[in-house]
């Protein structure tokens, strides 16, 4: 038994009572982000009360769009927060 009436479906996804053609623009949705932070000792990891994020900066997300290793194509701008930290969404 299924909830709310439902039904099994058994039918292959390629046979004749199905349509393949139709999209319905679901895209999957992604985010980038990371910190920009003081290293205090250059180890290129944020740890300790000393490694404090940077506020302010600013920053630029680009991508290589044709495949030949060079970013080139502009994709957005931000801004780090109070503690240094950045956010690019529905990319």
């Amino acid at each position: 038994s299924f909830p709310g009436g439902a039904q099994d479906d058994t039918d292959p996804q390629d046979d004749a009572n199905g349509n393949m053609t139709i999209d319905f623009g679901f895209v999957p949705v992604n985010s980038v982000g990371s910190s920009v932070f003081f290293d205090m000792n250059n180890d290129g990891i944020q740890m300790g009360a000393n490694e404090v994020g940077v506020p302010n900066v600013p920053v630029q997300l680009f991508a290589d769009l044709d495949g030949d290793g060079t970013p080139e194509t502009l994709v957005g701008e931000t801004t780090t927060n109070d503690d240094g930290i950045y956010f690019f969404d529905n990319l």
